[in-house]
């Protein structure tokens, strides 16, 4: 306890005594319950009797005052800290034994003599929310002059060390209290030295834990509890690991955030009760692969008699240089052994696993000729019989106690993981359809995505991705509800709950409304301090049935796991319990009701947990309900304006940190890159004859939506960078072949060679051929082809010359949902159309012939003549009988 400026000084004698033990005449000296005496002692006869009697008490507290040692004091020291476990029984009875159990913990460089611990309460009780909030950051300055037990520790407290204790407090103690449940502020101090009298109150102590007790007087019903739904997200953590490609880090990630020891599974197998409903991710239930590269179909194996040991190295691949191998178990050299070291005659063991000859020094013979090199037993290299060398005595090694030894956490293993997945799954299927209810898959950021205003086809997409799992886990998501959407708001207006509406029904045609949205309490009540009236209500105007999530009770929550580690975990159970008291404090006569739903990823430690549920379910005043009746009951009652709001420091103080939305990577441009990524994906499933790849791909796609990146935007860099890589090389495997062509006609056919390096094939692809001028025209675009894996083909296109000149066309090749695929590549075209100058040269080139034939023709016939005169003059003449 510390004393300020104006603050309290030390009480005085009566203060040390609780109101259980304070004598009966110092209550009717005070005369505060007779209203009769004040009466008497008004009137002017009795004057001076009263005066004797304030005397009198005047007195006596100055000698109590003088009698009794002054409160002990322990100055402050930073580093030593009392922290409360637990508190027995987690709903403290009045009337009855409360025993609190916690540890001093010296974080000083030195030893600290803390010989005491002392428990003491503040004389009035606490009953606000505001007030608890106060009281535990020490803004209430009020005195805890109420003494209700003290422990010893007995000893010198080393640095770095912690002592255990166990404060009881006497079942009499809190008897006197006014009210059935009561928020008292606790103080636990570790101090040096007691009152000598065993009874002292302690005005500072070395180290002071500022907490608050809740006690209850029974177990008896209160008219109109406060009814408390708790909704609890069970997503997958920020992590990258979970899609990468090196197989154990991806396993661990999986084990990390789906096995045992996981957030999801502390909350499942510890938090479990008739007010808790499951909000989940479909993604959570089964584990995805990594982003598989486009690869060929695996070869047939060779037979197993002809598959070589070792490949066959030529004689130009040897290596000329000579290298020392680095020595294996069996081979290390007896000199790196101490002499007489455990082991070291130990005889080495061949790959058969029989023992090798060697030497007594434990030379081991490896080779095959060891029957030919190896010297005869107990002879060295020259032939002489060695000494053996003595049995060495072995060394017993320092062994550590059971429990602190750390093993290595064993390396998980995709059964392991799936075995994890099986329990999880089996504990979902628990839940009744009341307190089962499913996120979009993959958890998107809806408040990013509308206000990115991706195209209605990207909307659909992202809001209706599946998951690709057992028949048990299309089971598990056929029960339960749909439609629960939980967007992350700045400030949520009337009209982000409009927008929203419409893009839940624009996922399917005559789709429905979703079934409520998640949002802070101050959407409807604008402030983080108004009282606490109903969790669920329609909002006036879109008619959307809106939860919303209290956030003091929530940041309490969501803050739950660092206050246990700093205050334990009986502080910090006990503040949760006085936010909920003091909440149906503030209207015990009405119907009431509230949410709590801790942001995604809260890790709260399973006895934190446990002890919240075992506190909560005894605490009279609370009555948990499915979220499902809020909702339901929303829907019977008056919509209300919807105020529009966000939690507010101011009020919540640290607490807020824990609410804030964040930003979220799909800001900018990013929310646009992954559309069109998504239709890249569905282009390249398209048009590969083997899309196996690509589909491993997808989760990629789904994760980058999530609203888990807000907390680790590298994280998300990272998963986008792996997906955008994957597409990217798909997409650029394929190309056009860069040509220069010459066109010399006024119709005709074309060629371009399309060539796919992947090794994959691809079928039914486009190709769209596009002059860069007119003086070219494509007259019909060619037919989609198919290319083998590491093939080309050539396409064949009409074209029509307009004109002479140059220009290029360019061909494109794309998927049928019109994804690019590779880069546009120019072919350049010099084009010389024939026209009507080709007839004309024709022309003049068959009437040059015809002319030259007709010449020549003319130019053969004198010849032809001549030559005839003369073989007939030349001729024999007959004789004259012959003549005749």
């Amino acid at each position: 306890m510390r004393h300020g400026p104006g603050s309290p000084g030390p009480p005085d004698r009566l203060d040390v005594l609780t109101p259980a033990r304070r004598p009966t005449w110092a209550s009717s000296i005070t005369l505060r319950a007779l209203p009769a005496a004040r009466g008497v002692l008004r009137s002017p006869g009795l004057l001076a009797a009263r005066g004797v009697l304030s005397a009198l008490l005047g007195f006596f507290l100055v000698l109590g005052t003088l009698t009794t040692a002054p409160p002990s004091a322990s100055a402050t020291v930073d580093g030593v800290r009392v922290v409360l476990d637990e508190v027995d029984p987690a709903l403290p009875q009045i009337g009855e034994d409360i025993v609190l159990r916690g540890r001093v913990i010296n974080d000083t460089p030195r030893s600290q003599r803390l010989t005491t611990i002392t428990a003491q309460a503040s004389w009035s009780p606490i009953t606000s929310r505001a007030a608890v909030h106060d009281w535990i950051d020490g803004a209430d300055e009020q005195v805890t002059g109420w003494y209700l037990g003290e422990t010893k520790l007995g000893r010198v407290l080393a640095s770095g060390d912690e002592s255990d204790f166990e404060l009881t407090i006497a079942e009499d103690t809190l008897v006197g209290l006014d009210g059935d449940q009561v928020v008292l502020g606790l103080e636990l101090f570790a101090h040096d030295g007691s009152r000598a009298d065993g009874v002292g109150l302690v005005t500072e102590g070395a180290g002071t834990l500022r907490t608050v007790l809740t006690v209850t007087r029974g177990p008896s019903a209160v008219e109109n509890p406060l009814r408390t739904a708790w909704v609890v997200p069970l997503t997958l953590p920020a992590d990258p690991g979970l899609s990468s490609g090196d197989d154990e880090v991806r396993l661990r990630a999986w084990t990390q955030a789906t096995g045992a020891g996981s957030p999801a599974r502390a909350w499942l197998d510890t938090f479990r009760g008739p007010g808790v409903t499951w909000l989940t991710d479909p993604s959570l239930l089964v584990m995805t692969g990594a982003a598989a590269p486009l690869r060929a179909p695996d070869p047939e194996s060779p037979a197993e008699d002809d598959t070589p040991d070792e490949p066959a190295v030529t004689p130009e691949e040897e290596d000329p240089v000579e290298e020392t191998p680095e020595p294996g178990p069996q081979d290390e050299a007896p000199a790196t052994q101490p002499p007489g070291a455990p082991g070291a005659d130990a005889p080495a063991s061949t790959e058969g696993g029989s023992a090798a000859g060697g030497s007594e020094a434990g030379t081991a013979v490896g080779t095959e000729d060891a029957d030919a090199t190896a010297s005869p037993p107990g002879a060295d290299e020259s032939g002489v019989t060695a000494v053996p060398a003595p049995t060495p005595v072995p060394v017993p090694l320092p062994t550590l106690p059971a429990d602190e030894v750390e093993l290595p956490a064993p390396t998980p293993t995709v059964e392991s993981v799936e075995e994890g997945l099986v329990q999880l799954r089996g504990l979902l299927a628990r839940a009744s359809d009341d307190h089962l209810w499913w996120l979009p898959t993959g958890d998107p950021d809806l408040a990013a995505l509308l206000q990115a205003s991706p195209p209605p086809a990207t909307v659909r997409s992202v809001l209706t991705a599946e998951v690709d799992g057992p028949i048990q886990v299309d089971r598990l998501l056929g029960r339960g509800g749909e439609g629960i959407l939980w967007p992350l708001f700045s400030d949520g207006q009337s009209a982000d709950l409009t927008a929203l509406d419409q893009v839940w029904r624009a996922r399917a045609d005559g789709a429905d409304g979703p079934r409520a949205v998640l949002v802070p309490r101050e959407v409807l009540t604008a402030s983080s301090g108004a009282p606490v009236t109903q969790g669920a209500a329609r909002a006036d105007g879109s008619g959307v049935t809106v939860l919303g999530s209290d956030s003091r009770a929530t940041g309490l929550l969501a803050a739950a796991g660092d206050d246990a580690l700093v205050h334990g975990t009986g502080a910090t159970v006990q503040r949760m319990l006085a936010d909920s008291l003091t909440a149906w404090q503030q209207d015990p006569a009405a119907s009431r009701s509230m949410v709590i739903a801790p942001p995604r990823g809260t890790d709260v430690p399973a006895p934190v947990l446990r002890a919240l549920r075992d506190a909560s379910t005894a605490a009279p005043w609370l009555e948990p309900v499915p979220a499902a009746r809020l909702i339901a009951e929303a829907r019977e009652r008056e919509p209300l304006a919807v105020a529009g709001g966000a939690p507010e420091r101011r009020i919540l103080g640290d607490l807020a940190a824990y609410l804030e939305p964040g930003e979220s990577p799909l800001v900018g441009g990013s929310a646009r890159h992954l559309g069109v990524t998504g239709r890249e994906l569905s282009g390249l499933e398209e048009v590969l004859a083997d899309p196996t790849a690509v589909r491993t791909w997808a989760p990629l796609l789904t994760s980058a939506w999530s609203t888990r990146w807000r907390e680790d935007h590298p994280g998300w860099q990272q998963n986008y960078r792996t997906l955008r890589t994957r597409t990217t090389d798909a997409r650029e495997g394929l190309h056009v072949s860069p040509s220069t062509v010459n066109f010399l006609a006024d119709q005709g056919l074309m060629r371009v060679t399309i060539v796919n390096t992947l090794p994959v094939a691809v079928e039914d692809v486009r190709v769209a051929l596009v002059p860069s001028s007119s003086i070219l025209q494509v007259v019909d675009q060619p037919e989609p082809i198919s290319i083998g894996a590491d093939s080309r083909a050539t396409v064949t296109f009409t074209a029509r010359a307009v004109t002479r000149g140059e220009t290029t066309v360019t061909a494109r090749l794309s998927t049928p949902n019109g994804t690019l695929l590779g880069d546009s590549t120019a072919v350049e075209v010099w084009v010389q159309p024939t026209g009507t100058w080709i007839y004309w040269v024709l022309g003049g080139i068959a009437g040059i012939v015809l002319v030259l034939g007709i010449g020549r023709a003319l130019r053969a016939t004198p010849r032809a003549a001549a030559a005839g005169s003369k073989a007939s003059a030349t001729a024999p003449q007959a004789p004259p009988d012959a003549q005749e």
